[in-house]
């Protein structure tokens, strides 16, 4: 029987299928009751906490096998991708930089691409991540950069704690995560807004929104 399922922080459609034992998100996030749901979260990664989303029956899959005989079976677990683009203070690329990036057990220590870019398979339940960066490795004396990454935290651009947080990301100081339309908001969407053509107001208007998404790439 279909039962609803409240969104919470940190969640996505990748993680809720999970949890509920879907190897693919899309029969959830598809599913006709979920047809306004879908239309409010139009990103199935980046969802609106407190939102509900119905969880539908699963179907069943029955096979005839012979009995005295051992059978393999293999099941799909979703997993979710983490995709990052590293730049500096000025916004160059962090390319070919060594890495580690741990997510509960999973390690892994690897170099960014040419563009500064990571693009990882990690676990659907995962919240939480930590990312250190060496600037030059083979020189002890050089910088080392390290962060904690909060997975499935960010909320879409059109809510003000989303914008906030891709301000905050872009180098723009919104002065926390606050979800309010503040002073300390309002110049750092006038920055964002003067360095990208657009009219300088400090609303988030569809403008500003627009070229969020498109700047932040998410």
């Amino acid at each position: 029987m279909p039962f609803n399922h409240s969104v919470q922080k940190g969640d996505c459609m990748t993680s809720i299928a999970a949890k509920y034992g879907f190897g693919k998100y899309e029969t959830i996030y598809n599913d006709s009751a979920n047809a306004q749901f879908k239309r409010d979260n139009p990103n199935p990664n980046q969802l609106k906490p407190g939102g509900t989303v119905v969880i539908p029956d699963r179907k069943e899959k029955k096979f005839s096998k012979a009995t005295d005989a051992t059978h393999k079976f293999k099941v799909k677990i979703p997993k979710a991708k983490l995709k990052l683009e590293l730049k500096d203070e000025a916004g160059a690329a962090l390319a070919n930089k060594k890495y580690r990036l741990t997510v509960g057990n999973n390690v892994y220590e690897e170099t960014t691409d040419g563009s500064g870019n990571i693009e990882k398979d990690i676990p659907p339940e995962s919240t939480i991540g930590t990312m250190t960066v060496w600037m030059d490795e083979s020189d002890p004396a050089a910088q080392v950069f390290q962060f904690q990454v909060e997975l499935g935290a960010l909320e879409p651009e059109s809510t003000i704690k989303g914008a906030q947080a891709r301000l905050q990301n872009l180098g723009y100081d919104c002065g926390g995560l606050t979800g309010v339309l503040d002073a300390k908001t309002q110049e750092a969407i006038k920055g964002f807004q003067g360095a990208n053509s657009l009219t300088v107001n400090g609303n988030l208007d569809d403008a500003t929104k627009n070229k969020l998404k498109t700047v932040y790439k998410s």
